[in-house]
């Protein structure tokens, strides 16, 4: 990978509009709590620009096995995994299909691209954690055979709700 191509993969547009997101219902008697995970329509549409990169894209290529796809000659989309041997897992830490492109397969074609490292590596599940917010998000790895696997209440920013997604490679 050239350093141009990481500016390049920063100009792709990482915003989504829906008129969807999952919501975290907790209820508490005494010493039990129960959690139900709901998909909410929302009141109007709600456009998402994009999501800070923190760490930085280039601190995650360090730490990442990186894909990417290209369509003449510019860069359309590209995903960044991890691999975990002992947990025996991967991890999509970013996937990102720029707007022009997107329905077009990208995706489908990177996550097919995840699932045959993982499994050349030996790893048995991939996993993903997306914004409860970002329904379009959830609603593509769902149809790629992802289930919702747990949540993740995030402490520094009210609200904010993380769902783990999981599916095995085979």
């Amino acid at each position: 990978m050239r350093d141009d191509d990481v500016l390049d993969c920063l100009e792709l547009d990482p915003s989504y509009t829906t008129e969807w997101a999952w919501q975290l219902e907790r209820q508490e008697w005494g010493e039990e709590t129960s959690f139900r995970l709901r998909p909410t329509k929302l009141p109007r549409p709600r456009t998402v620009d994009g999501f800070p990169l923190v760490p930085s894209l280039e601190a995650r290529l360090e730490a990442a096995d990186f894909s990417l796809l290209l369509e003449d000659e510019t860069i359309a989309a590209y995903v960044l995994a991890t691999g975990a041997g002992a947990r025996a897992r991967a991890t999509i830490d970013l996937l990102v299909v720029g707007a022009r492109w997107r329905r077009c397969g990208l995706g489908s074609r990177l996550v097919g691209e995840v699932r045959d490292w993982a499994r050349r590596h030996g790893l048995r599940v991939v996993e993903a954690s997306v914004e409860a917010r970002n329904a379009p998000a959830i609603r593509f790895l769902r149809k790629q055979g992802f289930t919702i696997r747990g949540v993740r209440d995030v402490v520094d920013r009210e609200d904010e709700v993380t769902l783990l997604l999981a599916a095995s490679v085979a």
